[in-house]
């Protein structure tokens, strides 16, 4: 197994305490300088000490992940890493013919069973991992998960190579030998495939769209060729370039003004494909341009808030191409959507007596200033804050988890105007939906206050943001009257 480029952050070098470093066993890679430096995740585990480099012709004394083994990765190599070490070759997927494979000596050669990759280069790419999520899963496979998870610390996607290969790891973890893993490995692929298949078979079922006809009965003619490729699996090296998702029902959920929005299920999970449409009044190019922008953009915010603590669903797979993002979809235990804040605070205010509409309603607008003045700090702007963009998901505790969605127009900012505007947005978006929720605004405005300096003079630009919106809504009002 080789590293891809990673866009790995140093700020969170310092972050990562002394005794997660501390690794079950001697971890190393050899590097074949393929990868950028500043990039490159196995050279940033280096710098952290979770690793160190082998040189190239040096025989490793344990245990090599390499994409030129003919044996996969298990448990019963337990006692081999834990006594000798783990290693994996650095280097880039797109220099493959070019790399010294054989320079990379050990005492042993292994690969890795199916696994999706999560860092932004591979994204939902099945086994395109980069060094770090090659080691990890490693460490996984053969017992060690919280030196897995630790490993993976230092990465903002860290957290969501776990979540992404939950359903995998599960299987592998029953297995003791390669034998087994390679029997899951199949058994997995085939659930997937079965999937895929039953996608085919529903009538006008067709998300995403095809964009033209004839590449439809291309993907008709090569049904065939899937079914073969699935028998080329070489103990675990596998090559997998077919959609993994499906969806589960025919017509559209939602149409914005950016985008367009689909139930579906990727690898059984409840998912959502968000797809921005092209826009018929920009020009091609143009559009192009902007569309790829924003998708960039939004993929950052998510990744942002998945840094500092704010709860938004996992990104499961992008499709740029097609202009596409596959997002986790939040469900209860019910398996059922869970409701916005809108239909939260709508249905509460018409159940709830007066004492626990304002409770709830207070608690809520706290936690929601809180979170977005979190927001804010890290130089992370919305777009879009209204009651509907806010999930409401109810805990064991009766406590409510807020999660945020729709980074469509989101923005990176520390200007005290760019967050006011922000709150703004939110304010009239309260106030336009909603029928005496003052008490939630003054509390969710006060926490956001307990942010500090930077935080209140985010409030003081707030004022003059209302009085330019009162000023143009007078304006509004002359016009008709006198119209």
């Amino acid at each position: 197994m080789m590293a891809s480029t990673d866009s790995s952050e140093s700020s969170g070098d310092d972050a990562v305490e002394d005794k997660s470093k501390k690794m079950p066993c001697i971890l190393a890679m050899f590097d074949f300088g393929q990868c950028d430096p500043k990039r490159c995740s196995g050279r940033k585990l280096c710098r952290l000490g979770f690793i160190r480099q082998q040189k190239i012709g040096q025989r490793f004394p344990g245990i090599l992940l390499t994409p030129t083994a003919t044996s996969t990765l298990s448990p019963s190599d337990s006692k081999t890493i834990l006594s000798k070490g783990l290693a994996v070759v650095d280097c880039s997927w797109n220099q493959l013919d070019k790399t010294a494979f054989h320079r990379a000596k050990a005492s042993e050669q292994r690969l890795l069973p199916f696994l999706l990759a999560s860092n932004p280069v591979n994204y939902g790419t099945p086994c395109k991992l980069n060094c770090a999520e090659a080691l990890a899963a490693g460490l996984y496979l053969i017992g060690q998960k919280e030196a897995a998870i630790n490993l993976l610390r230092p990465f903002k996607w860290g957290k969501n190579f776990f979540e992404l290969n939950l359903e995998a790891f599960n299987l592998y973890s029953e297995c003791s030998s390669a034998a087994d893993i390679i029997k899951k490995q199949t058994e997995l692929i085939a659930k997937i495939d079965q999937e895929i298949e039953n996608k085919k078979n529903l009538a006008d079922d067709c998300f995403p769209p095809s964009d033209n006809d004839d590449e439809e009965e291309d993907d008709s003619c090569d049904d065939d060729n899937d079914n073969e490729q699935n028998q080329q699996l070489i103990s675990g090296a596998i090559e997998y370039s077919k959609d993994l998702y499906n969806s589960n029902q025919k017509q559209l959920l939602y149409q914005g003004a950016e985008a367009k929005l689909f139930l579906c299920l990727y690898l059984n999970k409840p998912a959502l494909i968000k797809e921005r449409f092209e826009k018929k009044y920009r020009h091609p190019d143009l559009d192009m341009r902007l569309t790829k922008e924003r998708m960039k953009t939004e993929v950052k915010a998510i990744l942002k808030c998945q840094e500092i603590g704010i709860l938004v669903p996992s990104i499961y797979f992008i499709d740029s191409s097609k202009n596409l993002i596959i997002y986790e979809r939040i469900v209860c235990g019910n398996n059922e959507s869970v409701p916005s804040a809108k239909t939260f605070l709508d249905e509460l205010q018409q159940r709830a007596d007066k004492a626990e509409f304002e409770k709830i309603s207070s608690q809520f607008g706290h936690k929601l200033g809180s979170i977005i003045q979190n927001m804010h700090s890290a130089g992370l702007i919305h777009g879009d804050l209204t009651t509907s963009n806010v999930l409401v998901k109810k805990k064991q505790d009766d406590n409510l988890d807020l999660i945020f969605i729709d980074f469509g127009l989101s923005q990176f900012s520390q200007k005290p105007e760019d967050k006011a505007v922000d709150l703004y947005v939110l304010e009239r978006a309260i106030k336009s939906a909603h029928i005496g929720m003052e008490l939630l605004l003054n509390k969710a405005l006060q926490a956001y206050k307990e942010g500090g300096k930077d935080a209140e003079n985010v409030l003081l630009r707030l004022e003059e943001v209302r009085m330019r919106g009162r000023k143009r809504d007078m304006l509004e009002k002359s016009s008709t009257i006198w119209a």
